[in-house]
């Protein structure tokens, strides 16, 4: 770990990481003074670009992911007997609200009004 304390490039990579993202380091294991953020301000294009691009690739994974589902749902509703095309609605109107239940429920335990 002493290469990464030395290293003045890691230093200002890793206060820019601890800056952008909720990612937890450890400063004094690196560092005994405060990071420099205005000498780490080369590092935010990258940081941002990186946080971007995994949050991106994860969001597209996700979505895949549910068109697959919803997709698998319809099929399955229209071949049941005894319900009709029609039931796949109300089971998208159940996710949707449970999605928004879900989101206020998040929004309220980072906020701390829970």
């Amino acid at each position: 770990m002493k290469f990464f304390s030395q290293n003045r490039y890691v230093l200002d990579l890793l206060a820019s990481v601890m800056f952008f993202t909720r990612i937890p380091v450890n400063w004094s294991y690196f560092s005994e003074k405060a990071p420099d953020l205005t000498r780490a301000a080369w590092a935010f294009p990258l940081i941002g670009y990186l946080v971007g691009v995994i949050s991106g690739g994860l969001g597209d994974m996700l979505l895949l992911l549910g068109t697959i589902i919803f997709g698998i749902a319809k099929e399955a509703f229209f071949y049941i007997p005894g319900i009709d095309g029609s039931f796949y609605r109300v089971f998208l109107g159940a996710v949707l609200v449970a999605a928004a239940l879900t989101n206020e429920n998040i929004r309220k335990r980072i906020i701390g009004s829970i």
